[in-house]
């Protein structure tokens, strides 16, 4: 069995270190500062950073998109993708997963290039089969297109793949390929983004054990 995993809310909580990459970028570009909560359906959201900043800043002016965006990444190379902490249990279900015999990959809208960063910052790089996620300059792509290209790159047929995200988008990337799909409600979405998942997780053991039983 080939799991595939989202990274932000799924393995990882970011959300201090994206938070505080939004708000330095938004000051950088002079723009006001909205309260946290205004920001947290960017974290883990499928859009690219260029598209949550031209709604978050209200334009289509690309140099001022462009500003936010190096702004934010700046920040987020020195410190802010290092603001981020395991999920309890994940690193010993990721290693239990992987011994009884499933591949595991990300899948993620984070560029591909940070999350292989902080997969080793966490040391579980070498748990991981593959990555799919865009590269920096990318700027059209979805959950489904990264699924598409890890189904190609695994030669697995969907029925051997399950998807495993804390996002309404991951559940429906995975439906679009015809894979099924875990939603697990420790992230940033909430439960009722889970309606057309094949099963709802509340922990990384209730994960492991979903993942144990029978098909």
């Amino acid at each position: 069995m080939h799991l595939l995993f989202d990274l932000d809310g799924t393995i990882t909580d970011s959300r201090q270190g994206i938070l505080r990459c939004f708000q330095h970028a938004l000051d950088a570009v002079g723009a006001d500062v909205p309260a946290e909560s205004q920001l947290l359906p960017y974290i883990g959201s499928p859009l690219s950073l260029r598209e949550c900043f031209g709604d978050l800043l209200q334009t289509a002016d690309t140099m001022t998109i462009e500003r936010g965006v190096t702004a934010y990444r700046t920040r987020f190379e020195q410190v802010g993708m290092f603001e981020n902490v395991l999920y309890p249990g994940a690193h010993e279900a990721l290693v239990t997963l992987g011994s009884n015999g499933s591949r595991l990959h990300v899948v993620t809208a984070k560029p591909a290039v940070y999350a292989w960063r902080i997969l080793r910052h966490f040391e579980i790089a070498a748990l991981f089969t593959s990555l799919q996620g865009p590269e920096l300059s990318t700027t059209q792509f979805t959950k489904a297109s990264l699924i598409r290209q890890t189904l190609a790159g695994s030669r697995a047929t969907p029925g051997e793949m399950i998807m495993i995200g804390d996002r309404a988008a991951d559940i429906a990337a995975a439906r679009q390929n015809a894979v099924r799909s875990i939603g697990v409600t420790w992230g940033y979405g909430e439960r009722h983004e889970f309606a057309e998942a094949d099963h709802v997780v509340d922990s990384w053991p209730e994960l492991v054990a979903c993942l144990q039983r029978p098909a």
